[in-house]
């Protein structure tokens, strides 16, 4: 009797279930989104910091003063392709170059003495997101996926000043101690409004988050960037 009272019970669990998947298939059918194929070109301003951590695994060097290393604004560019895959999810793909940063200062409380630094980070990559959109004349949108990215160039700008104020400055380029290959996790939300038939402007926030090591095993640190841009750009249906 208990078994036939399960059966009863799975029976009418699963009907309900259909029923509500039912209601939802339906509702996306009605939905009036735009499922167009489009490319679009961004700028995006990216507010930069980083986690760093002691490389325990190697000589364990001390964070030091990059312990009060603070964000560094850097701005990035993407191309890329909007394809529909649904009603309602796309597949966004494209081709960036992105950079990441961090600066630090410090002054003397004695004298005129000074030390400051402007750190960046340059890669090119490729940004992968699925998105869920709706919408027709003004469209809205949220995307989540991964971004490879692979390095270019590293710059490091110093500028100091001796007790008597006299100013100095010098740039770094060395990457030795840098990974070729890292990879972040990014989000991304905003909205795209149409301007005619086969033009939009299109504005959004991203987070990213490194998920592995800008520098290499043999690194002093565990460094992995992160932090939030906004992005203003055009899209174009083709």
């Amino acid at each position: 009797m208990k078994k036939i009272y399960l059966l009863f019970f799975i029976f009418f669990s699963l009907q309900a279930m259909s029923q509500i998947i039912g209601n939802k298939v339906t509702s996306i059918k009605k939905l009036k989104n735009d499922t167009s194929n489009c490319f679009y070109f961004e700028a995006i301003r990216f507010n930069s910091s980083r986690d760093l951590a002691v490389n325990s695994d190697f000589l364990a060097k001390p964070l030091g003063e990059r312990a009060f290393e603070t964000s560094y604004v850097r701005w990035g560019f993407t191309l890329g392709v909007t394809v529909p895959i649904s009603k309602v999810l796309f597949f966004e793909g494209g081709l960036s170059y992105l950079r990441n940063g961090e600066q630090y200062y410090w002054k003397s409380t004695e004298n005129d003495s000074s030390f400051s630094y402007q750190t960046s980070y340059s890669y090119i990559s490729m940004p992968l997101q699925v998105k869920i959109q709706g919408g027709l004349r003004l469209k809205y949108f949220l995307a989540t996926g991964l971004q490879p990215q692979l390095f270019q160039s590293f710059r490091q700008k110093q500028q100091w000043t001796n007790n008597v104020n006299t100013k100095y400055s010098a740039t770094f380029k060395d990457n030795s101690d840098l990974n070729s290959f890292v990879i972040s996790w990014i989000t991304t939300a905003g909205i795209a409004l149409e301007i005619s038939k086969l033009y939009s402007i299109r504005i959004s926030a991203q987070y990213r988050n490194q998920l592995n090591s800008s520098y290499l095993k043999t690194g002093d640190y565990i460094h992995k960037a992160n932090g939030l841009g906004f992005a203003f750009g055009l899209t174009r249906k083709l």
